[in-house]
């Protein structure tokens, strides 16, 4: 393989076995949602949690996996990404806090009314 082509192929296969694993948190976490369903406001919250729980978890477990996968060969560029990947976990839940969206109108069949703008 040409080093070229090396270095975005690792990039994209990082990156994508941290989308893999965000969305195996996301359908282990799944069940929590549709157990809370039953009461349909508390579902949505749930669900939004779980989603947001299973972006961190990704993110963590990913770099972690990533960090130490390059420990061996060069434990600064692990350090590096352990470090970012701890940042990012970190900064998500107040960049959503930040960003102040208040909780969506309920219809009559307990599913957020989408108003358009």
């Amino acid at each position: 393989m040409p080093a070229a082509l090396g270095r975005p192929l690792l990039l994209f296969a990082g990156l994508a076995g941290i989308g893999l694993l965000v969305f195996g948190f996301a359908l282990i976490l799944g069940p929590l949602g549709v157990i809370a369903d039953v009461i349909p406001f508390v579902g949505w919250i749930v669900r939004m949690g779980t989603g947001i729980v299973a972006l961190i978890a990704g993110v963590l477990v990913g770099t972690a996996t990533i960090a130490l996968a390059w420990f061996f060969y060069r434990p600064f560029t692990a350090l590096v990404v352990l470090a970012i990947g701890v940042a990012v976990a970190f900064a998500i839940p107040k960049l959503i806090k930040r960003r102040g969206t208040s909780a969506p109108q309920i219809d009559d069949q307990g599913r957020p009314d989408v108003v358009a703008s």
